[in-house]
């Protein structure tokens, strides 16, 4: 492959998008918000009892909010 750089233009490195800071970010604070919060909570459905930290059980919500999204946008389609 031949560059097709122009005379004089100075040769730019890789630069993250906004959407990929943004996304960085996010992870930064979940990252954060986890550490943050590591005591054990109980949940209650039916009839099951589970006893686990609250980081994990907010990231199953998260998994399962993510799953419920896209399975809604692929009917939309």
């Amino acid at each position: 492959m031949t560059d097709t750089q122009a005379p004089g233009e100075k040769k730019r490195g890789w630069r993250p998008s906004p959407k990929q800071i943004a996304a960085a970010v996010v992870m930064v604070l979940a990252l954060v918000f986890a550490l943050q919060n590591q005591d054990e909570t109980n949940i209650t459905l039916f009839f099951w009892n589970i006893r686990s930290p609250l980081w994990l059980c907010l990231l199953i919500l998260l998994i399962l909010g993510v799953g419920a999204g896209w399975l809604v946008q692929k009917r939309r389609d």
